[in-house]
């Protein structure tokens, strides 16, 4: 991944956010959580999963709940194939 990206669930209560570069859309809020990939994920059925690396701060800060199959592949560690 290049660079990162803020919660848009916690910039859209930010006000107003400081534009640090408006042809590139690249906003200042320092008090918001920042993402820069992804975690991907294996069920035990073979069902690959991948979320955005903010997923634990959408869970613990916006009360999000991610698919059932996504917790037991959370709960289950398997290996993704093709993964290091």
């Amino acid at each position: 991944m290049r660079g990162y990206h803020y919660c848009q669930f916690c910039q859209a209560a930010v006000e107003p956010p400081r534009v640090i570069r408006a042809d590139i859309r690249l906003y200042e809020a320092p008090d918001v959580a920042r993402g820069n990939g992804e975690i991907w994920l294996t069920g035990a059925d073979g069902t690959n999963f991948a979320a955005p690396a903010l997923i634990g701060h959408y869970v613990e800060e916006h009360r999000y709940l991610p698919p059932d199959g996504f917790i037991e592949a959370v709960r289950s560690g398997v290996s993704t194939p093709g993964v290091a």
